[in-house]
This record gives C-alpha cells, structure tokens and sequence, in this order.
C-alpha cells in the first residue's frame, strides 16, 4: 500500500478578528482585481472555442465558472474558519428561508446523540464525543407529509448531508434540500453535523451525527426514533457529503458485524462525490483550469483539520474509498442488502475521475448503480448560483424515481 504523509499538525483556527479581515482583504482583492481581470479574459476568449478551458461551454457557462472559480480560490471560502457559536448551528441561514417562499416550511429539531453503544472503532476517539445535532425538516405545505413527526405508514423520507470540505457550510447553505422538498413533496432532513475545525469537532465528530440523525429515522418509537423503514429512507449528500454518506453505509456494515441489526438505506444518491482524500487521480490536475475548487491535496488545510486524529488512515475506506487499495469487497454487504446508488459525476471536475471508480468499485461489489455523467458541467454545478440547471433537473429526477 502507498504511505501517505500528512503534515503533523493541524492547521489552527483563527481568532474571529483576524479571520474577518482576512475575509475583508480577500473580497476587495476580488472585487477590484480578479472579477474585472476574469470577465476581460472571457469576451476575449470565448469566441475562440481552443482558447476556452472546456471547448464546449457557451458563453454563459464560461463566464459563470470562471467567476465562481475566481470566488473560490481568492477568498476565505476554503480557510479554517473559527468554530462556529450554537447560535449558528441551530438557527436557519437567511438564504435559506428565502427560499422557502409560500410553500415550503422548515423547522429545527434537536437530534440526540447516538446512545455509547453505537460508538465504536470508526466512530470512537477520546477527544471527540456525541452530542445533540441541529437537524432541519423541510417539507411541502399540503403535502401530507408534514412536521418534524414519527412515519406514516409505508412513507419514504430523504436525509441529506451537505458539501462543503468537511470545514465549511452550513445544512441548509445550498439549495437541494429545498428543492428535493418542493419536488417530490416528501419530507427532508438535513443535518448540522459539526465540521472539522477543531479537536473535538474534527473526524469521527461528522459521523457521529450522521449516524444520530439516520438512528433517529430508523429506530422504533420505543427506541427515541421515528420508526421509518431502513429501505424507505435515501441517503443524499454532495462533495464532502457524499463522502460522509458512502461513510455512514461501512459504518453500518461495521455495526451490523458486531450484531447491532441496524438496517441499511434503500438508496443513496451521491453528487460530485469527494472519495479519495489523497488526490491521487488524474482528474485532479488535468481540470484543474476547468473546475473552481482550490487545492484539496494531502496537505490542504481541509484535509489536514479533518483527518487530524487519523492522519495515517487518510487512504483507508472512510476517507478514500474510491483508491484501488480499498478492495470492493467492503461494499458487498450493501449489495446483498439490496441498496441502490444512484451518482452524478461532471466531466469538467477535478473529483472526475475519483467519482468515476467509485461507480466502478460499487458495480463491482455487486450494487445497482446508475451513473449519470454531466460532459462540461463542474463540481456540484448545481449548487451555485451562477450554474447551469442541468444538473439540479438530474438530481430531481433520479430522487423522485428513488422515492417511487
């Protein structure tokens, strides 16, 4: 097996003083340098389809792109941030209830920690313990499907897990939990899982609370849970969240090894997934002028603040799955379980190739898996604000189909 080397220390988080005026340095060298330098090279580009960094993008996504990409990588968006308050955590961003507009509602609910004895190898470290999660409903007004209540009979729920690196983001940050909740008028619960930006919230800390939140979906009233059938619940995530998703499903085949008889997701619906923490494929240097995001290598902050407490197992199925040295193997118990994964991978992302084994590797192990590849489109493409609708109109129509 390839070592890796990680830095040994942690990158620090800044003290909120300094961390916003380096937030206000980085938006007036935006403003005033990179966003006029980036609209100048791209009506002088454009009409010239070899100059462009993806030859078939029109004119709209090349201007779109490069100017999240010029957002991105010259502002605090990839930096450690300074913890963030429970004010943050358990309140709703206001971008979000904008776009609730009069049909949607959102409500937050305290998730209790997993009970001790869900927490083990994977999950377990000294210096990271459970705690209550911020989870938020979404659902549709009159849809029948509604409040923060036990199941209904037969009825499927979606729990989501965000992007965002593991260090940035909050639950309700992008737009596809309120989305999925306006297009198949069932029930969303997104998840405040705490980011890797110190010691006691770093890895194991996101999976912790992911397995809170799906423990509280799949459990028996009697347990604390609501009582939804493993096979009724899709599993979604985006990026980082993705990552935590294909996660949370080993983690519950680790659970299931030592008889803890906790059932797996019917389906899991992974966008632009991150899965190889090392960056060791192709993809991640061959576009990296097509793709916004920043370096997320070995020794980036991000992987190193997440992986502080395991810096030697950053190539292990947790962190990496996608890597040839994570046998497919690990996925069989998914297979045999019947669970169906469903992935959106764009042609013009530096996590391309990555996403791409990871599909393979799935098949392999004998899962259902269907891929849904984007040609031009970048990294989660339908999280930003500039994007195409491609790729949100994919996502909506294969978790309408999953939920079906």
């Amino acid at each position: 097996m390839t070592a890796y080397a990680l830095e040994p220390i942690a990158p620090p988080s800044p003290s909120p003083l300094v961390y916003q005026l380096r937030r206000f340095f980085y938006a007036v060298k935006l403003v005033s340098l990179h966003i006029p330098f980036t609209i100048l090279r791209v009506f002088l580009t454009h009409p010239f389809p070899f100059l462009r960094p993806h030859r078939g993008w029109s004119l709209g996504q090349h201007f779109s792109y490069l100017i999240v990409q010029a957002a991105s990588r010259h502002t605090t968006n990839w930096d450690i941030a300074p913890p963030r308050s429970d004010a943050e955590r358990w309140s709703v961003p206001a971008e979000a209830g904008a776009r609730l507009r009069n049909d949607l509602a959102v409500k937050v609910a305290r998730i209790e920690a997993a009970d001790e004895e869900y927490i083990l190898g994977q999950a377990e470290h000294d210096k990271v313990r459970p705690g209550a999660v911020p989870g938020f409903w979404v659902w549709k007004k009159g849809s029948g499907r509604e409040g923060t209540g036990p199941a209904k009979d037969g009825e499927k729920v979606v729990l989501y897990l965000h992007g965002g690196g593991y260090i940035a983001m909050h639950a309700l940050t992008f737009p596809i939990p309120t989305s999925v909740a306006r297009s198949t008028a069932h029930r969303v619960l997104t998840v405040e899982y705490r980011l890797s930006l110190s010691d006691s919230t770093a890895w194991p800390a996101a999976l912790q609370d992911a397995l809170a939140a799906y423990l509280h979906l799949v459990l028996p009233a009697k347990a604390g849970g609501l009582g939804f059938s493993p096979e009724n619940v899709v599993v979604a995530g985006d990026s980082a969240g993705a990552n935590l998703t294909s996660a949370l499903c080993l983690y519950i085949a680790e659970l299931r090894e030592v008889g803890l008889e906790i059932g797996f997701p019917g389906s899991v619906a992974l966008i632009s997934p991150w899965v190889d923490l090392t960056s060791s494929f192709p993809s991640t240097h061959t576009n990296v002028h097509t793709d916004f995001l920043p370096n997320m290598g070995l020794n980036s902050d991000a992987v190193r603040s997440h992986t502080r407490h395991f810096p030697a197992c950053v190539a292990s199925r947790y962190f990496s799955p996608a890597l040839a040295t994570v046998p497919a193997s690990v996925f069989a118990p998914l297979a045999e379980a019947g669970v169906n994964a469903w992935i959106q991978v764009a042609g013009a992302e530096m996590l391309r190739d990555e996403g791409l084994a990871y599909a393979a590797k799935l098949k392999e192990a004998g899962m259902q898996v269907e891929l849904s590849f984007l040609e031009g489109e970048v990294h989660d493409s339908l999280v930003l604000p500039l994007g195409t609708r491609t790729a949100m109109r994919d996502l909506l129509q294969a978790i309408n189909k999953l939920l079906a």
